[in-house]
């Protein structure tokens, strides 16, 4: 049974990831679904056409959200696609994270700063601000944050506030959208094997230890995290807003 078929949802930094197999879960279920991307373009088209292959519908969008300019021309994009239908579904996953070794405590700069808050807390603000009036009564949004968000990081300081940041706006969003019948949460992955850990996995030891303090044994994947967002998005997560839920397999 297809419980979500014929509504529209936006999945951003949806090219590659946990972004990109959120789309196709989603659009498997009979979801139009926007397939935003920054920069890579032809991987973002790939989702598009893997989509449409197995039968679903969906369209690519663009917008750097390093540039706060680039949610109004993106809201009109999204809007364009879905011939102006209402939204039902809005996933903020888009985010970025820190170059392992270079932004820790000692060498964070205002431009990373500036960066990374842009990309990780005002983008997905600014779009669900920007995309309130288009979502349905009853719909749903989820935010992407990360364990990193409730833990001390001296090696990623900037990315670990950002997504702190990420956790604290989620119940004010929740808050701000509960008239409208619209609950707003978080999932905070863990370690996740996707292009995310690249830098990370080079340091000595990482891997191992990561698996170590999961009491699953494993790093998680894409289809772990994808399936806790389609959690929140199904008709019977209606009584859970405003709430950041860990998706770490157990973390020691």
């Amino acid at each position: 049974m297809r419980e979500l078929s014929g509504k529209t949802a936006v999945v951003t930094g949806a090219s590659r990831g946990i972004g990109a197999e959120t789309a196709r879960r989603i659009a498997a279920e009979g979801v139009r679904t926007c397939v935003h991307y920054g920069g890579s373009a032809d991987a973002a088209r790939a989702v598009v056409s893997e989509i449409e292959a197995a039968g679903g519908s969906a369209f690519a969008v663009q917008a750097d959200f390093a540039d706060a300019g680039s949610i109004e021309p993106l809201v009109a994009a999204i809007r364009d696609g879905f011939d102006g239908q209402p939204i039902d579904y809005l996933v903020n996953n888009a985010g970025i994270g820190s170059e392992w070794g270079k932004h820790g405590f000692g060498g964070v700069t205002a431009d990373h700063f500036d960066t990374l808050f842009h990309v990780n807390v005002l983008a997905p603000i600014l779009l669900t601000q920007a995309l309130a009036e288009d979502l349905t009564e009853g719909g749903r949004v989820v935010l992407v944050s990360s364990v990193s968000g409730r833990s001390s990081q001296p090696r990623s300081p900037v990315y670990a506030a950002s997504k702190a940041a990420v956790n604290s706006l989620t119940g004010t969003l929740a808050l701000a959208l509960a008239k409208k019948g619209v609950t707003v949460n978080a999932i905070a992955p863990g370690a996740v094997d996707t292009d995310f850990l690249e830098g990370i996995r080079k340091v000595p030891g990482f891997e191992e230890a990561a698996k170590k303090a999961c009491w699953s044994g494993r790093l998680g994947t894409a289809e772990d995290i994808a399936g806790a967002i389609m959690m929140l998005l199904r008709e019977e997560s209606g009584w859970i807003n405003g709430r950041v839920i860990e998706a770490t397999g157990g973390l020691a």
